[in-house]
């Protein structure tokens, strides 16, 4: 699994965050492809987006502040990233009451790691962030990983993110490669704007 990111500059990340995402996912096609045609993305029951049946290929996309990333391979996958902020203690009655004994024990990079760990899990099965409150517990109150539902892998990608957490939640683990991609290889014709 190959997750392709860019830092976008502060100036530009409100406004081409979204854009970027899509434009990353172009980018790990041609990589693997060359100049053949991105398929047509469509919705899943569920609103999940994927490439139409027969193709082989899964994709997440998620971008948060000045990131914008996307997991691009053979296994289907959930990726979410967020940037480093406070923390959301209103989203806190989401996670499992062990869960909420270990992040009273730490700042704002423990909210962040599990609530990416549990939103990646959501984004693989397609049920969206309303399913949160549904999910067990994915860490004891130690903070020892416990087993995800249905068997998924969730790996958490904080080591490469810059002032983000993340997490890739995947069917079938796989080795993951970190692919950074530069801002003026996404918007060549935007670059010297911001």
């Amino acid at each position: 699994m190959d997750i392709f990111w860019c830092e976008l500059p502060l100036r530009a990340a409100a406004t081409l965050s979204h854009e970027a995402g899509r434009r990353l996912l172009e980018y790990a096609w041609r990589e693997r492809f060359g100049p053949a045609p991105l398929p047509p993305v469509k919705a899943a029951p569920g609103g999940k987006p994927r490439f139409p049946a027969g193709t082989g290929l899964h994709f997440s996309i998620s971008h948060s502040g000045p990131i914008a990333a996307c997991a691009f391979g053979t296994a289907e996958a959930g990726l979410d990233l967020e940037e480093i902020g406070e923390g959301h203690p209103l989203l806190e009655d989401m996670f499992a009451p062990e869960e909420r004994l270990w992040l009273a024990g730490g700042g704002p990079e423990r909210f962040y790691a599990l609530f990416t760990g549990k939103e990646s899990l959501v984004k693989l099965t397609g049920e969206g962030i309303a399913a949160l409150r549904e999910l067990p517990a994915l860490l004891d109150r130690s903070g020892k990983p416990l087993p995800a539902p249905g068997g998924a892998a969730v790996l958490p990608l904080e080591l490469w993110l810059p002032r983000c957490a993340g997490a890739l939640s995947l069917w079938s683990p796989e080795p993951v490669s970190s692919r950074p991609v530069a801002f003026d290889a996404l918007f060549p014709d935007r670059w010297k704007q911001v």
